[in-house]
């Protein structure tokens, strides 16, 4: 398991103003070599995700601010390396 951050900055954002991002997480620092991206899967924190995103996906990570959350400092949240019998926010 890693706990991973993503950090965006925007501001003047009203309601029903949202942003969308994807990040590829291969390119991430604190990401053990040889992870298997292939069995992982997101889990917790304040990421939503796009609605039809599949934890297969990864190491892409696709999603979006909630309307009008205005100025932050990004999502934390966990992935898995192994998500089999774990509770995840993708869809496996």
């Amino acid at each position: 398991m890693a706990n991973v951050s993503i950090s965006f900055s925007y501001s003047g954002a009203t309601y029903p103003d949202y942003f969308r991002f994807t990040v590829d997480m291969a390119t991430s620092t604190g990401i053990p070599a040889g992870w298997n991206w292939a069995t992982s899967g997101t889990r917790g924190g304040n990421l939503v995700l796009s609605p039809s995103y599949q934890c297969s996906s990864l190491p892409i990570l696709a999603g979006s601010s909630t309307p009008s959350w205005g100025p932050t400092n990004g999502f934390q949240f966990q992935i898995l390396e192994n998500r089999v019998g774990q509770t995840v926010t993708c869809a496996a």
